[in-house]
C-alpha cells in the first residue's frame, strides 16, 4: 500500500530481504485476495495457488511462523 516506492526499496534493503516481493501499485492484490488489515503476508506455492495468508496485525505470522510456512512450502513437490 506504500505509494512511496523508494520507501519500499529502502525497507528490503535495510531488512535484508533476499526473496522475491511484489509492490502492488494497482492495490489490485488487497482486493483480489481479501486483505483487510497490513501489513499481510501472501505465501504461494509452486502451483501458483494461494498456500497461506499470514497478518501480523491480527496476531498470527510470527517470524517463527513464517519461517516455518516457508520451509513446508520448499519441502513440497
Amino acid at each position: 500500500m506504500d505509494e512511496d516506492k523508494s520507501a519500499y526499496e529502502k525497507f528490503l534493503v535495510d531488512n535484508h530481504v533476499v526473496f522475491p516481493t511484489y509492490d502492488d501499485i494497482s492495490k489490485k492484490t488487497a482486493t483480489d485476495y481479501g486483505t483487510s488489515m497490513f501489513p499481510e503476508t501472501y505465501f504461494i506455492d509452486r502451483n501458483g495457488r494461494l498456500a497461506r495468508q499470514s497478518c501480523r496485525a491480527s496476531g498470527i505470522g510470527s517470524r517463527r511462523e513464517i519461517m516455518q510456512s516457508i520451509d513446508i512450502l520448499l519441502k513440497q513437490n
